[in-house]
């Protein structure tokens, strides 16, 4: 409390007038305090306490939620983490603690998606940093016409597939400072997941719809029809089950929807030509492997564990000669394209190439193979199947001869293996022209791959192939007939090479900065492409020994801790990185700062603004905030890791122990590009501000693919990455799966790498979550009073009291006690003030 201090008169002979002007002051304070008392008694009320639902309709109207105003309209979904209120958004049905949700209009899908991104941010998997705002170089004498977007730039497959050149050739010039070209495997099932290799397989894959330049979802190489009256779903209506095959398990169920699909799959690179077989033996291989239908399955990935939530939408398929019918129980609220897309089933591979593919990695011993595949992750004696890679596809081969042989190992049915003997010999065809099995029916196919020289090679698909999608305002026909991809590794210097014309255009983009700095004989040869597409974040491994409350990871004998397995922490990234340092010092400008998962230019980006309002994020940072939540969830942590028998400290040198050892933070940042110089600045912070040692791992994207997204977490090789992602295609408005996919373990490309059951598990509920943001945002009920001292030692606390919750914050400062809605002079405690004030009035002797 403050001490009351008054002006003392100075002892010794006083003048009378400076007695009476003494005395006179006296009473006037006094008769200051009686009123102010008086006044409490009968005017100032207690606090009342605000209720956890009052709260949560404070953070409802913080969120500006128009469907969603208090506790009881959200119902059984404050019980949900982000794991359960992600795949509602995600496929707008969900049942939860026995009961359905659905979600039905426009207004509670919105409301629902920023309740999702501000639990994405409290859990903190990732920290989003900034988009990056960069520039295409193009050859401007020997790039004649090309279809650039002002969103992804040259980033599509529209846009090398348009770009018309004197000779009818293309070169791009790829960055490869790997020594690779690619990042991740190539297969459609589990690989293909770098903006590289996307940016090539999309060029050699069609698509049965896609979505054009106005962000919708639109007919392709399939067309259809969409009826959403409700429904009986018919007896010959099928899904298939590895054991059983093709079944009606939902016969006579109810059906929300019904799609019906025209498509063309044409001709096969190989020169056979498609079948409807080609689409439903695919949907049945996805059945196959999303399901585990047996204990120890070998026809399972775990990766696919977000394919398995889309099938059990689906309640049955009917095949025609052309395409098929489909009923499902999801209905987008939204938008009738997005239906589509939903449903949309169309392979990018012939359908036998994708059941050999399967028998290699279920099967493979059996088949005298001494190797172990996996369709999506690779590790220590697991290979990631690449269909580029030519050890892999003799293997493939291997198992196509078995199998022609009548030598078929595997207990899948339905599956008519004596159709795929001219296919087999096709495929098998294919690679000894080609050297790979990438077999597939788009605009141009992949003629020569030689990765030690960094050289992929398409050349234009002459065979039967045709867009029933004519009117989606996409491009049709290709344009070059020769595209040729190189590996470059000097960024300055590629830009060069594109002015000279050694190169046409770069299939990677520059801040401005870069292009700033060249000379004008070099600038009057480019034409650049503006491009928002990428954006950057830290990744978080925050993985913690499962059978243990407490933030330790056991490998071998070694115990560490993991600051990132607390989640305050984590949340923490949020506040002590400056947005604005890295878009101003590190892009120079070129970029806008990102504080959820949806960037600034995204179409979507308006409905989250009053999320980030309301968490008091800001771009520029808040380090004392930081400070207070690290020192909040150190304290939690030192109480966790006592009960395992370990110790948690900060010494003298400001630096926190473990055990007597520094705690150490692996960071792995990428060299390539400006994530190093973020990477460098956010690790000083993580020294200078939060005491913790940094190993900095300077890799380059081969090698922190490898440990990052297809190892364990467990092994805790790393605590902190510098993400990096990049659009190849055109954004749609509707953020479905946006919160699940960068927030989740479940939605495919997880966090932390290898499925559901490894990495980053959401634990905040919405109940809680939004309790928090109602104390944040709750209206002050009563007066305040402010009470400040000063503790020993540098040290002070700052403690915060309102509508009922108190936190404390220890820093290096001065220590502050407000008290707000708990405070005010008043009741009891007025009578008591009532009763000293004559002590006030005695003079001093």
């Amino acid at each position: 409390m403050y001490k009351l201090m008054l002006p003392w008169p100075r002892e010794g002979r006083l003048a009378k007038t400076e007695r009476r002007q003494w005395n006179m002051n006296r009473k006037v304070f006094s008769l200051f305090i009686i009123g102010l008392m008086v006044f409490s008694v009968f005017f100032v009320r207690p606090a009342a306490a605000y209720s956890d639902d009052d709260y949560i309709k404070f953070a409802l109207q913080a969120f500006e939620t128009k469907y969603y105003k208090t506790a009881e309209d959200l119902d059984g979904i404050l019980d949900m983490t982000l794991d359960d209120s992600a795949y509602l958004t995600s496929y707008f049905t969900h049942e939860f603690n026995n009961k359905t949700f659905d979600v039905t209009n426009p207004d509670q899908f919105w409301d629902l998606a920023k309740i999702n991104m501000g639990l994405g941010i409290f859990e903190s998997p990732r920290v989003f940093l900034v988009e990056t705002w960069t520039f295409f170089p193009a050859n401007k004498e020997r790039v004649k016409e090309i279809v650039s977007d002002p969103n992804v730039g040259l980033g599509t497959r529209w846009s090398p597939m348009t770009a018309k050149t004197p000779d009818g050739k293309l070169k791009i010039a790829q960055f490869a400072s790997t020594g690779a070209m690619f990042m991740s495997a190539f297969n459609p099932v589990g690989g293909l997941n770098d903006v590289y290799s996307v940016r090539v397989s999309t060029l050699v894959t069609d698509y049965g719809g896609a979505t054009n330049f106005d962000g919708i979802y639109s007919p392709y190489r399939c067309t259809w029809e969409i009826d959403k009256t409700p429904g009986k779903v018919p007896d010959d209506a099928v899904i298939y089950n590895q054991t059983q095959g093709w079944i009606a398990a939902h016969k006579g169920e109810d059906y929300k929807v019904k799609v019906t699909y025209t498509c063309d799959v044409g001709e096969w690179h190989n020169g056979v030509k498609g079948s409807i077989d080609d689409i439903k033996n695919y949907i049945a291989f996805y059945y196959a492997w999303a399901y585990e239908d047996y204990p120890g399955d070998p026809y399972y990935d775990e990766g696919l564990s977000s394919t398995a939530a889309g099938l059990q939408n689906i309640l049955g398929f009917e095949f025609t000669d052309n395409g098929y019918t489909v009923y499902g129980k999801y209905v987008h609220p939204l938008a009738d394209d997005q239906i589509a897309a939903y449903y949309m089933f169309y392979p990018s591979l012939p359908w036998e190439l994708y059941w050999a593919m399967g028998e290699l990695v279920a099967n493979s011993k059996k088949y005298g193979i001494d190797k172990t595949y996996s369709f999506s992750s690779s590790g220590e004696g697991i290979l990631w199947l690449d269909l580029l890679t030519k050890e892999h596809d003799q293997d493939i081969i291997k198992i196509m001869d078995a199998i022609m042989n009548g030598d078929f190992k595997g207990n899948v049915t339905d599956i008519d293996w004596n159709a795929a003997t001219d296919r087999f010999n096709a495929d098998k065809q294919f690679f000894n022209n080609y050297g790979n099995l990438f077999i597939s029916n788009g605009p141009y196919k992949l003629v020569k791959y030689d990765p030690n020289a960094l050289y992929l090679k398409l050349e234009k698909f002459t065979g039967e192939r045709n867009v029933l999608g004519k009117d989606s305002g996409l491009p049709i026909d290709p344009v070059p007939d020769v595209i040729e991809y190189i590996g470059v590794q000097g960024q300055e210097t590629v830009i060069l090479q594109i002015a000279k014309g050694e190169y046409d255009i770069g299939m990677f983009a520059f801040p401005s900065g870069v292009y700033s700095g060249l000379g004008e004989d070099v600038i009057s040869k480019l034409k650049l492409f503006k491009s928002a597409s990428s954006y950057n974040e830290l990744t978080v491994n925050d993985w913690h020994d499962p059978d243990k409350d407490a933030p330790i990871v056991t490998v071998g004998d070694n115990v560490y801790f993991n600051p990132f397995a607390v989640r305050e922490i984590r949340y923490a990234l949020n506040w002590l990185v400056s947005r604005d340092y890295i878009v101003q010092n590190i892009y120079q400008g070129s970029g806008k700062a990102m504080l959820g998962c949806i960037r600034p230019s995204h179409p979507a980006d308006k409905y989250f603004e009053p999320v980030y309002q309301a968490l008091g994020m800001s771009t520029a940072g808040d380090e004392d905030y930081a400070l207070y939540l690290l020192n909040e969830g150190m304290e939690k942590a030192k109480e966790q890791v006592a009960k395992y028998g370990h110790t948690l400290e900060r010494k003298a040198d400001g630096y926190w122990y473990f055990d007597g050892k520094p705690v150490t933070i692996k960071f792995i940042i990428r060299i390539e590009d400006e994530r190093k110089e973020i990477g460098l600045y956010v690790s000083k912070l993580l020294e200078d501000k939060f005491g913790f040692k940094v190993e900095k791992l300077l890799w380059d994207r081969k090698k922190a693919g490898a440990v990052v997204f297809a190892e364990d977490p467990a092994n805790y090789k790393w605590n902190l990455y510098t993400g990096g992602w990049g659009t190849s295609g055109l954004p749609s408005q509707w953020v479905d799966g946006y919160m699940a996919f960068f927030y989740t373990n479940w939605y495919g490309w997880t966090p932390n790498g290898m499925g559901p059951e490894h990495g980053h598990k959401n634990t905040v509920t919405v109940r809680e979550f939004l309790t928090f943001v109602g104390k944040l945002n709750a209206p002050p009920e009563t007066t305040t009073t402010t009470t400040t001292t000063t503790s020993g030692g540098g040290e002070t606390t700052t403690t915060t009291s309102g509508g009922g919750e108190t936190t404390t914050t220890t820093t290096t400062t001065t220590t502050t006690t407000t008290s707000e809605g708990g405070g005010g002079i008043c009741g009891p405690a007025a009578l008591i003030g009532l009763a000293i004030i004559p002590l006030l009035l005695r003079r001093r002797k």
